[in-house]
């Protein structure tokens, strides 16, 4: 019952903190990132013209593209700026 609680309590911060870096991002142009969560660089929401594409974070090894809504990754990548690139491609409508 405990852990049920706090995995309740953890999906709403978390929400809440995706709802605050994307009112950060939204009067932004271009291709533009902040930290998910103020204390920790580890996550950052990545969005294109205020839009949000999704997050880019590092596992401990790479760096980590993962499109909004998707559960599994876009890319897998040795760099930020790599992973970044990888998730800002993926949402180019071409």
């Amino acid at each position: 019952m405990i852990e049920h609680a706090e995995r309740i309590v953890y999906r709403e911060n978390w929400r809440i903190c995706e709802e605050r870096a994307a009112e950060r991002l939204a009067r932004t142009s271009s291709l533009k990132w902040t930290r998910l969560f103020p204390e920790s660089p580890a996550i950052q929401v990545v969005a294109i013209d205020g839009e949000v594409l999704g997050h880019v974070w590092y596992n401990g090894r790479r760096w980590i593209a993962t499109e909004k809504g998707l559960a599994g990754p876009v890319a897998e990548c040795d760099t930020f700026r790599d992973a970044l690139l990888a998730l800002a491609c993926e949402a180019e409508p071409w």
